[in-house]
């Protein structure tokens, strides 16, 4: 079969792929004041449907300090999260805000309520701004 056009176009032809859900423009996450200490789990989606498989989440900080933190997702009715995925990275002084695709492939209860929360090393509650992504 000769390839003409887009690469992404002949995959969707080729495998039927399904269109990505997102949660654009991303749900503000705020971390503890304390150092390494999660802060409270944030909504991100009320519910995923079915079938569903989680293959991002984009992560922005908006702080000039410079710190590790870590992001879990969970799924789960509020107060009973179960964390399905981790993620962790490290800020750079300067970079003020910054984004990070980071890639996972999770699957996703059916009807899941998915949220996430943050703890990080810089010193006081830092604002981050959570995207996911699922099909």
């Amino acid at each position: 079969m000769p390839h003409h056009g887009r690469i992404g176009h002949l995959l969707e032809q080729d495998f039927a792929l399904p269109d990505v859900t997102t949660t654009y423009a991303a749900t503000n996450v705020a971390s503890a004041a304390g150092d390494d200490t999660f802060g409270s789990w944030t909504e991100l989606v009320a519910d995923v449907g079915t079938g569903q498989r989680l293959i991002w989440v984009d992560i922005q900080v908006r702080s000039t300090s410079e710190f590790s933190c870590e992001v879990e997702i969970g799924e789960g009715a509020a107060a009973s999260e179960t964390v399905i995925a981790t993620t962790s990275f490290y800020h750079y002084s300067g970079a003020g805000a910054n984004t990070g695709r980071h890639y996972m492939w999770r699957a996703i209860t059916d009807s899941a309520r998915l949220s996430a929360r943050v703890r990080d090393q810089g010193g006081g509650a830092i604002n981050f701004r959570i995207n996911v992504g699922y099909i």
